[in-house]
C-alpha cells in the first residue's frame, strides 16, 4: 500500500495517511447496495494518488484510488479528503461524489497516476482543452 503525492508541498497530512496506512494492514473497502445493508463487493485500496487543491473557503487533497476487489479485478475511484481552511482543529473527510479538479490538476494527476502506479491507460490521444 503507498500513498502518493503528486506535485507540490504542502505534505500530505498525518491524519489522510494514518487512514491509509493501518499496520499490518491493507485499507479495506465494502460496496453496499442501496438498501446500506446488501454487500455488493469487498477489496482493498492498493495505491493513492493525490494532489493538493486550495479553494476558499476550503482545502482539499484529491486524487485516485487503486482498487482490487476480492474477485481479483482493479478499478480507480476519483475520490477526495476536504477541510475548512483556517482552522486547526478541523477534521479532514472523505468524500467520493462529483470530483471535479482544475485542468491543471488533472493533467498532473494522470502524469503521477502513469508515474506512481504504473498506470498505462492512456495510449491514445486525450488531450484536456479549455474552451
Amino acid at each position: 500500500m503507498s500513498v502518493s503525492q503528486c506535485g507540490d508541498p504542502p505534505e500530505v497530512p498525518r491524519e489522510i495517511l494514518d487512514k491509509y496506512m493501518k499496520p499490518n494492514k491493507s485499507r479495506e473497502f465494502v460496496f453496499k447496495d442501496t438498501d446500506r445493508r446488501t454487500i455488493l463487493a469487498k477489496g482493498v485500496v492498493e495505491d493513492v494518488v493525490l494532489v493538493y487543491h486550495d479553494d476558499d473557503p476550503r482545502e482539499y487533497w484529491k486524487g485516485v484510488e487503486k482498487l482490487r476487489f476480492n474477485d481479483g479485478r482493479v478499478e480507480f475511484r476519483f475520490m477526495y479528503w476536504a477541510r475548512k481552511k483556517g482552522r486547526a482543529d478541523a477534521k479532514w473527510r472523505w468524500g467520493q461524489f462529483i470530483v471535479s479538479l482544475p485542468q491543471d490538476h488533472l493533467n498532473k494527476l494522470i502524469e503521477c497516476m502513469q508515474k506512481k502506479i504504473g498506470l498505462n491507460f492512456i495510449n491514445h490521444s486525450i488531450v484536456f482543452r479549455s474552451a
